[in-house]
């Protein structure tokens, strides 16, 4: 391992093991040695053949007019923890903070619990956590792309999933067509009228949302009304006022309304965390969500709870194929892609449905899904970036609450 620490006077990251000639970051740029260490940010890197250390991680998010960077700062402090614990340096910054020879990014430090703004050539990796789709469809982020490419930098899941094309893409596949609920993309009125009057009732959802937001059903209860139904209001309403509604908003799509299995009367699901390994796809484990009281979604941020994963166990074997053609088959058309987690319904006839596949996946609150997924995110970016993945520890028992990070 290769001690290095921050210089706070000279604003320059150094080594400190004499007899060294050591290089870093993904432009191989040479890392200087000092005796002196005038920092409480110190840190051990790994090292690799060719006198290199690393890995710097960047972690990409966005910023605003008032902070540097936003998102789930509990996850970035998590992630940075975890890989300062493990021979590594992790940096949040965002698509302004690049130049042509260096990030400027934000790292924790562990002595002052504070943020430090430091300076690091670019990363050997760079890991995804931009919280908004309309940061990935500018200029700036475009900018970004390119400038991996200049400096050969890997990454994995650099993009959301959207809904629609998701569907395409998965039902393709003619092992996951059974699992995938008959989904169209909702272009007119009578398009819309005709799907009602098939099914009876329905699910309409935005093709761009995510975490639940915006969801709601429609059901054919009365001859000349239907019941609207969201996480916040129910009403009578009609075809021409949802259209009315529909026509202003982003691409909709829809699908037939699926009764799932309930607990205490309210429906719930399954969220499995899949990540890839050594070029295979593992099912890092799975948690159940309960919808609240009178609420259709199930995600714990809008009223949903936690139920013991033995209350209703799935079929391990069918979820580790779901989980590998899913992952094999959005590798292909948005790869690369390193991890993904799926929300899985079971319907009262006991049939498994693939409700959406995100590209973030969203914090486990099951906290040994919660050690295991951390370990296995830093083993594939060591992988990845080729340093050694020897002595990786477990990471502690700390409780990270689900806020969509």
């Amino acid at each position: 391992m290769i001690s290095i620490s921050w210089d706070v006077e000279s604003e320059k990251w150094c080594h400190h093991e004499k007899d060294e000639t050591l290089i870093w970051g993904a432009a191989d740029e040479p890392l200087p040695f000092s005796e002196y260490r005038n920092s409480s940010l110190n840190l051990t890197l790994k090292k690799k053949e060719g006198n290199k250390t690393g890995p710097i991680i960047g972690i990409l998010t966005s910023a605003n007019a008032s902070l540097p960077f936003i998102g789930n700062i509990d996850t970035f402090n998590r992630l940075i923890s975890y890989v300062h614990e493990n021979g590594g340096l992790a940096v949040v910054f965002s698509s302004k903070d690049i130049s042509t020879t260096h990030i400027h990014g934000y790292t924790y430090d562990p002595i002052t619990l504070m943020w430090k703004r430091v300076r690091t050539p670019p990363p050997d990796f760079v890991y995804n956590r931009i919280p908004y789709k309309k940061d990935e469809n500018n200029n700036e982020f475009h900018r970004l792309l390119s400038w991996l490419d200049d400096f050969s930098i890997p990454y994995f899941n650099l993009c959301f999933f959207p809904k629609w094309e998701t569907y395409l893409i998965l039902n393709d596949n003619t092992i996951l067509q059974s699992f995938l609920p008959e989904t169209k993309l909702i272009r007119s009125k009578k398009q819309l009228n005709d799907f009602l009057n098939e099914h009876g009732q329905i699910l309409i959802k935005p093709s761009a949302s995510s975490k639940g937001k915006g969801i709601f059903t429609l059901h054919q209860k009365w001859s000349e009304s239907l019941l609207y139904r969201s996480n916040k209001r129910r009403m009578r309403t009609d075809v021409d006022q949802i259209w009315n509604i529909l026509q202003h908003e982003k691409s909709f799509i829809m699908q037939p309304f699926i009764q799932r299995k309930t607990y205490q009367g309210r429906p719930f699901d399954y969220r499995i965390l899949v990540q890839k390994l050594e070029n295979k796809w593992h099912v890092t484990g799975y948690g159940l969500r309960c919808a609240g009281v009178n609420r259709l979604t199930t995600h714990v941020p809008s009223g949903g709870a936690l139920l013991p994963s033995d209350f209703a166990p799935l079929h391990l074997d069918t979820i580790r194929n779901i989980a590998s053609e899913t992952g094999s088959t959005l590798d292909q058309s948005l790869g690369p892609v390193g991890e993904f987690s799926i929300d899985l319904g079971v319907d009262t006839g006991q049939r498994y449905w693939i409700f959406e596949i995100n590209s973030k996946p969203m914090i486990f609150d099951e906290i040994e899904i919660q050690k295991k997924a951390l370990r296995n995110w830093y083993q594939q970016i060591l992988e990845m970036s080729g340093f050694p993945r020897s002595d990786i520890k477990d990471p502690p028992l700390t409780h990270t609450s689900e806020k969509g990070g």
